[in-house]
């Protein structure tokens, strides 16, 4: 990205230079005009660049720092919460169940950050100011969870725009725990390959037929060169003849197309040939629902269960979501209630992760198993020189080129692996071809034989196609092959020559030492 700036921006005649800001989490923008005007970064029309890039400015100044555009380990950038819009608020004020109350906002690094820091920044705020409170990530790994310590009996109370943003308010929570709300961390960018979507499955190709509610219809004609999802929008917003508008969703997990159209019909998205909208959760027909004719094709799936229901009809629902886990019941023996609800994901690796968000409603799960990618240490046994390796099946492919390695378990020691040539199989490969060839020429030689002293002759002597394919045989062998270089040109100089009875004969040394010249 840094290339690509300083080359257009000296090609267009600017004395701009990008590099890293000094914190190294992010961009800096230098200007070395001298002028006395701003320095100006946006992104073109209609595109989020400038902003994603987080170097969006209009600044008096000779330099832009830009925002953090990496996280840190095991968190997320602030700016990522609430599909991608972050923090529309800082003030958060808490009151503990013993009463103590304590008002903060926070800062601006905080909010262009990382969530570890605004937890971070709070924390060490409500410790310093005495109240009993801590904050944490909720049990199902995508929001925040608040943990009161205070003894008291009195209700948990968090109030503030921060708080809303940070899905922890709450009126009064009579509880020493408070499960805060999902914050819909943005999975998906203009930017995001489609062939990641879908835990690295893709969303194939195919033609897509979209009408929209006043019943005005195109055809989209997904293929290969549509590679990423600001173009796949791109694509569909410049259909002819339908009134859409298709965009990245609120909670920035999935594509939604919205009915323009004003029509007083349904919005029908159906594919023609392929899965392409399958695959994109957009398929189907979309009435108004209150707020407009949408089709939002989020990853995301809500699961609504009644008290009634039974554990059986938990499982049915989950598996007709398709959610990427499969659910299943397990007896474990026990005497009253031996059976239990399990969930395992379809796919392996840190992609095939699955959050499961029960919200209020406590089915008692717990992880007997995170998914991990394999991990690998090539080139050495001490990882600090090793190179890391990681896949999300237990194969690394072409980490050799044309070599694949499958691990089989782990191992304190190293491992050797050696890649050499198998000459042994080539040249079983050759004698087998040579056998062959040979079989042909014998079957031939049976057919069209003539014994001149019994005057007996084969079935086949004198039949022009007989003698026409013994004749291509022997031009193949001792021909001149087409598209091969170099300095062997006929099969007898590696080895393979016509000899007696028109059969062929394999010379295994003087083929060793050719292929030992010239693989």
């Amino acid at each position: 990205m840094i290339d690509i700036i300083n080359t257009q921006a000296t090609d267009a005649g600017l004395a701009i230079t990008a590099g890293i800001n000094g914190a190294g989490t992010g961009l800096v923008i230098n200007d070395a005009t001298g002028g006395g005007g701003n320095l100006t970064v946006t992104s073109a029309s209609g595109r989020r660049t400038a902003e994603d890039l987080g170097i969006v400015g209009d600044v008096a100044s000779n330099q832009i720092v830009g925002s953090r555009v990496l996280a840190g380990i095991n968190s997320v950038l602030s700016k990522s919460l609430n599909g991608g819009s972050g923090l529309a608020g800082a003030d958060l004020t808490f009151t503990d169940r013993s009463g103590a109350s304590h008002s903060l906002t926070l800062s601006a690094a905080a909010q262009s950050g990382s969530l570890s820091d605004i937890v971070s920044e709070i924390n060490a705020a409500l410790e310093t100011s005495g109240v009993g409170l801590a904050v944490g990530l909720n049990r199902a790994g995508n929001g925040l969870s608040v943990l009161d310590s205070s003894g008291g009996s009195g209700n948990l109370v968090i109030a503030g725009a921060g708080a809303t943003a940070l899905g922890i308010e709450t009126a009064g929570e009579a509880s020493n725990t408070l499960n805060g709300t999902n914050l819909q961390k943005k999975w998906i960018s203009r930017a995001t390959l489609l062939e990641d979507l879908n835990v690295g499955q893709g969303v194939g190709t195919g033609t897509i037929r979209i009408v929209d509610a006043s019943g005005s219809s195109t055809t989209a004609q997904i293929g290969s060169t549509i590679t990423t999802v600001g173009e796949l929008l791109s694509f569909l917003n410049s259909r002819p003849g339908v009134d859409i508008d298709a965009d990245i969703n609120d909670t920035g997990d999935g594509i939604v197309i919205r009915d323009t159209s004003g029509g007083a019909g349904a919005l029908t998205i159906e594919d023609e040939t392929g899965s392409v909208a399958k695959a994109l959760n957009l398929r189907g027909e979309f009435e108004d629902e209150g707020s407009g004719i949408v089709a939002d094709g989020s990853y995301e799936r809500r699961i609504e269960f009644d008290p009634t229901d039974t554990l059986d009809d938990i499982v049915s629902a989950i598996n007709a979501e398709g959610v990427g886990a499969r659910a299943t019941i397990i007896n474990d023996g026990s005497g009253a209630s031996p059976y239990r609800l399990s969930l395992t994901s379809q796919y392996s690796g840190r992609a095939g992760r699955v959050i499961i968000d029960t919200g209020a409603l406590d089915l008692g799960l717990s992880s007997l198993s995170k998914g991990e990618d394999a991990v690998a240490f090539f080139g050495s046994s001490d990882p600090a020189k090793a190179v890391l390796l990681t896949s999300s099946t237990n194969t690394l492919d072409n980490v050799v080129t044309g070599v694949t390695l499958d691990l089989k378990g782990r191992s304190e020691e190293p491992v050797e692996v050696v890649v050499s040539r198998n000459t042994t199989a080539i040249e079983e490969s050759i004698e087998s071809f040579v056998d062959a060839y040979n079989s042909v020429v014998e079957s031939i030689d049976k057919h069209t034989y003539f014994d001149a002293d019994t005057e007996r002759r084969g079935s086949l002597l004198g039949d022009s196609t007989v003698s026409n394919v013994r004749s291509a045989l022997r031009r193949t062998a001792s021909g001149n092959p087409e598209g091969v270089d170099g300095p062997y040109q006929f099969l007898f100089q590696v080895g393979v020559r016509v000899g007696s009875g028109a059969k062929l004969e394999f010379d295994a040394d003087r083929f060793r030492s050719a292929l030992e010249d010239d693989f």
